[in-house]
């Protein structure tokens, strides 16, 4: 989206009137309008566009600017627990600023996170696993349905946290490529320097998930759950064969 993009839009939120009426209309006229510049776009552009046309928001909110200061230091973030969504307009360059949207909308647009929220963070079951991981050290040990709540168990944790991340990131490499194709935006450096890092013989699923796989750090240094054997051990196998097989993603 482009200087003069960005200025109409602003524009547009000047003349709702107030300031507090200017913050409570620019979040809705900056979601829209992103939705719309992606959809003037053939391919993949305009059917993730078309996607989120159809998506319910829990809450889009531009920050900086007008508006209130971002919760981090970030361009933008993507809240798991109430999945709200914010965007610094201070902070983010109007050449990335559909870029980083589409990353963000991604997660939005994931069936899979939700899902697994939601099995992680059952208490019950976090019980249950506790207490047999302070029994045995090994899942072969497990009784075979004990088993297969730590296997599934695991496995939603990811599906939360790093292999939410390598969908979200799947996706935005795919449609950034895309729209250099189709001059959407210009060539953005510091996704530029990522996507050079693929090695050779290396599938596009490969590459997105050990790239994030190196810079992720697991919760066994935080977390004393994750610091007893049988869990961190399963943790650890899980992240592995990732590696060799990535999780598959939804075109």
């Amino acid at each position: 989206m482009g200087d003069a993009r960005l200025c109409s839009l602003i524009e547009a939120c000047l003349q709702k009137g107030t300031i507090e009426e200017l913050r409570r209309e620019m979040n809705q006229v900056f979601l829209k309008s992103s939705i719309q510049e992606l959809k003037k776009y053939p391919g993949p552009l305009r059917t993730f566009g078309l996607a989120l046309e159809t998506t319910r928001f829990q809450l889009y909110q531009v920050t900086g600017f007008f508006s209130d200061p971002s919760p981090d230091e970030k361009k933008a973030g993507f809240h798991r627990g109430n999945r709200s969504i914010y965007m610094d307009f201070e902070r983010i360059p109007p050449n990335e600023w559909l870029m980083i949207f589409t990353h963000e909308m991604a997660h939005v647009l994931d069936e899979n996170l939700k899902a697994a929220s939601e099995i992680y963070a059952d208490d019950k079951t976090v019980k249950v696993l506790a207490d047999w991981a302070h029994k045995v050290t090994s899942s072969q040990d497990l009784p075979p349905e004990v088993r297969e709540k730590l296997t599934r168990w695991i496995k939603a944790g990811l599906d939360r946290g790093l292999v939410a991340e390598y969908r979200a990131w799947h996706l935005t490499f795919v449609i950034y490529r895309e729209g250099l194709n189709v001059q959407a935006w210009r060539p953005i450096a510091w996704l530029d320097e990522i996507l050079a890092q693929q090695r050779d013989g290396e599938s596009h699923e490969q590459f997105v998930y050990r790239y994030l796989h190196e810079r992720f750090e697991d919760p066994t240094h935080e977390d004393p759950l994750f610091q007893l054997p049988l869990i961190k051990s399963e943790l650890f196998e899980t992240r592995s064969a990732y590696l060799k097989r990535p999780p598959e993603v939804q075109p």
